[in-house]
């Protein structure tokens, strides 16, 4: 399934919006970066940046219409929830894990800047 917008097909078509957004998100990540000093936070920096750069990869080079005007291939279909990517997993997981770092560290001291 090709999704043209945002998660679970929110937004259809906005592709041009989006891939530019996602552009600023990517490089914001990577200048924040230098703050995270746990390994646990540096994982779920690179799951989100992953995950978007993957999509972004996908508009990308996936459009018939020119550059950036392609679609998100969306693969996993669990019945139950909208059908969904990898990348989009890895977004979705690693913003709960940076989340609970942020918040909670760890018993061995570990947080996030």
């Amino acid at each position: 399934m090709r999704n043209t917008g945002a998660a679970f097909s929110i937004g259809g078509g906005a592709g041009t919006f989006i891939a530019p957004l996602v552009i600023v998100v990517i490089v914001v990540l990577v200048w924040w970066n230098r703050g995270v000093s746990s390994k646990v936070g540096a994982v779920a920096l690179g799951m989100v940046l992953g995950g978007a750069m993957g999509n972004l990869l996908d508009r990308a080079l996936r459009g018939d219409a020119g550059f950036m005007q392609g679609a998100v291939v969306d693969f996993i279909d669990v019945q139950w929830w909208p059908v969904f990517n990898v990348a989009d997993a890895c977004v979705v997981v690693g913003g709960i894990l940076f989340a609970l770092v942020y918040y909670f560290g760890s018993d061995d001291g570990i947080r996030v800047r």
